[in-house]
């Protein structure tokens, strides 16, 4: 299991954004990160371009940009940004 660590403005986010869809999104944070691998998961898909390494989380209109990280013998899920879809990509 990894743990999930937010960017600030991935915390700033969450808590502008209405509350069930905030709790969804934590929800399948908290998913991903029991995965092994996360791109098992089915709303999970890598980021192309200069972006490796790099994945996305779809929940509804909501995306989360996160990376799994290994710091020695600790496992991160470092989450970068949160937000509607139209600004995901940008």
């Amino acid at each position: 299991m990894r743990k999930i660590q937010l960017h600030r403005r991935a915390k700033t986010a969450l808590q502008r954004i209405p509350l069930n869809r905030a709790e969804q999104i934590a929800v399948a944070l908290g998913e991903v990160a029991e995965l092994d691998s996360v791109a098992s998961h089915p709303n999970v898909l890598p980021l192309s371009g200069s972006q490796r390494g790099w994945f996305r989380l779809r929940v509804g209109g909501y995306r989360a940009i996160f990376q799994p990280r290994e710091d020695g013998t600790l496992s991160v899920l470092f989450v970068d940004w949160i937000g509607p879809r139209g600004q995901a990509y940008r």
